[in-house]
């Protein structure tokens, strides 16, 4: 009987399981990992601010209006249109006011060439014939005459069949000695003028 209760009061050996330790898991991630989350991370924020550059220089671009242009810029463009008229302010398709601050503002044609008046005209009606009409020729109109006249243009019929422009009712002339555009030698001439708008 004392020999059963010896065997069965000494302990038991350990199990293998009791005995060795186990291993605890390894919580710290490695190093590798922690570098590619950096480069996802850093990936992503580039492509973020290259999107908003994008987004500003062409969407946002496209809708934005064009700034106003400098009004000095509008008047040059406004000076080069009037540059195509010669010497002055077109008043109707056929005549020019030239503006002149010593001689003061006359008419001119389309050519830039001077109009003048005669002082023994009587409204309507040309009293320069032959010799006359040589120094002094008409301002002519083509025949038949147009119909869209403007302002204070007129026509008038001549004995020779010819149509002359009138402005005001004075029948208009040029001069034979002014060559080029801006001569006005006939002004000196005693009954001859300038005509006036």
């Amino acid at each position: 009987m004392e020999e059963q209760f010896q065997q069965q009061s000494q302990p038991q050996p350990p199990t293998p399981s009791q005995s060795q330790p186990q291993p605890q898991p390894n919580l710290q991630s490695s190093p590798k990992g922690n570098s590619s989350k950096i480069k996802i991370v850093a990936m992503i924020a580039i492509l973020a601010i290259v999107a908003s550059l994008l987004y500003y220089f062409v969407i946002s671009k496209k809708f934005q209006k064009s700034p106003p242009k400098p009004q000095s810029q509008t008047s040059q463009e406004n000076s080069s249109t009037q540059s195509a008229i010669p010497h002055g302010t077109q008043i109707t398709n056929l005549i020019i006011t030239k503006i002149d601050p010593k001689k003061g503002n006359y008419l001119i044609d389309k050519k830039g060439m001077t109009l003048y008046s005669f002082d023994k005209d009587t409204p309507g009606k040309s009293n320069c014939k032959d010799e006359c009409l040589s120094i002094w020729p008409i301002f002519e109109s083509p025949n038949p005459p147009p119909a869209d006249l403007e302002g204070e243009i007129g026509i008038i019929k001549l004995p020779s069949g010819k149509y002359m422009y009138t402005y005001s009712n004075k029948p208009l002339y040029y001069y034979s000695k002014d060559k080029k555009q801006g001569d006005t030698n006939g002004e000196s001439v005693e009954g001859w003028h300038l005509v006036r708008p």
